[in-house]
């Protein structure tokens, strides 16, 4: 028997509802051109290495790369290398971020003997960018310690192909230079580690080498239905990602599991025009946790959120259509003002230095001109009396 037609209609736009949110965010999926204004978004995927230093994945050309395999994919998995996936709004500035309890979990969950670190990469499809550390205890491998804050992504594009993804340098001008111990490999300022722990004092509290329980977070009041999350390839027996209370400003984020594996997690996502959820003050965060670890006596990690590493998304280049992405141009004119503060304090530097030299090389010509006359003096028979011949 033929249903009515409203029933027939209503059974249509259930199926295609359900078509909708079963879609799969795969940032190994192949790439396609990009145009402004789209309402698809673009896919990106950050991979995390607890213990993996730069170095161990090489170049973006010919280093390790999450898309390149199932072989590959698999020994990422069995190195602890956990995903997180975000669907990002075009040519907007986009935060795809981590929680603190999340990047505790990664660093703690490095196999034995490897480096106190944990290293990131960005990648979609066959591109892949440098890597860049977000947390580290090891100053003889990146220079200082402690926990990165923000770092700064560029996408390029070529006619709304995607070329490369670049890390932006931020510089260490906020910190104290590349030589200050909150300095990671001259390009990241970090947080440093007694800001980061319940008691607030180094040594004391749990921190990322040895994270005390932490508590489920909370759900963000924008969360959606769960949905589950699928990797670039199946893996027998993956190992779920740590849970996440936090949301890619302007976009959606799935949490994936290890490389290979898939880990159910709430889709969290932000509404269109949501901006991204402000950091509380760091201070305030901090009294925030001492408290609570005073009152129940458990340290309450969910409270550092401004400890947590913060992605910024930048689009460079041209679209589809040959329109230019404008996101770029901003952040580089936000990172040229730490470039006009790095040349006047080297203008100044510079110059310190140059009136010291003066200062000091006249002194030292004074010197030596009252020595050349005595010596003079002491070959023409004029010496005075009594007078040690070179002495100033």
């Amino acid at each position: 028997m033929p249903l009515p037609g409203r029933w027939a209609l209503l059974l249509l736009a259930l199926s295609r509802l359900t078509a909708v949110v079963a879609i799969v965010y795969d940032p190994c999926s192949p790439i396609e051109a990009i145009k402004k204004g789209s309402s698809r978004g673009f896919l990106v995927g950050l991979a995390f290495w607890p213990g993996g230093t730069e170095a161990d994945w090489g170049d973006p050309v010919n280093g390790l790369h999450p898309c390149n395999g199932t072989q590959l994919q698999a020994n990422l998995t069995q190195l602890g290398v956990h995903f997180a996936t975000y669907n990002a709004r075009i040519d907007r500035l986009t935060v795809l971020k981590t929680t603190f309890p999340e990047e505790l979990t990664l660093t703690a969950r490095a196999r034995a003997g490897a480096p106190l670190l944990v290293s990131a990469v960005a990648f979609r499809g066959a591109v892949r960018s440098e890597a860049r550390y977000v947390v580290s205890g090891e100053p003889t491998i990146t220079g200082g310690t402690g926990f990165v804050a923000t770092l700064s992504l560029m996408a390029r594009f070529d006619m709304g192909v995607l070329k490369y993804l670049q890390f932006y340098n931020l510089t260490c001008n906020d910190c104290g230079g590349w030589r200050s111990g909150r300095c990671i490999s001259g390009t990241s300022c970090t947080l440093p580690a007694y800001n980061c722990t319940c008691s607030g004092g180094a040594g004391t509290g749990a921190t990322a080498a040895s994270p005390s329980p932490t508590p489920s977070p909370s759900p963000s009041p924008a969360a959606a239905s769960p949905a589950p999350a699928e990797s670039p390839a199946p893996s027998p027996s993956p190992s779920p990602a740590p849970g996440s209370d936090g949301a890619a400003g302007n976009g959606t984020r799935r949490l994936m599991g290890e490389a290979g594996g898939a880990a159910p997690a709430a889709a969290v996502a932000a509404s269109p025009g949501a901006a991204p959820r402000e950091t509380e003050d760091p201070r305030s965060g901090r009294r925030l946790a001492q408290a609570a670890a005073t009152e129940s006596g458990a340290c309450n990690y969910t409270q550092f959120s401004y400890c947590a590493a913060t992605v910024n998304l930048a689009y460079d280049g041209l679209d589809a259509g040959g329109a230019a992405f404008s996101t770029g141009s901003q952040v580089r004119k936000l990172n040229s003002y730490s470039l006009v503060a790095l040349f006047a304090r080297g203008k100044s530097l510079f110059f310190d230095f140059k009136d010291k030299y003066d200062n000091t090389m006249t002194d030292y010509w004074g010197k030596f001109q009252v020595a050349q006359q005595d010596v003079a003096n002491a070959y023409s028979g004029n010496a005075e009396a009594g007078r040690v011949t070179g002495s100033a």
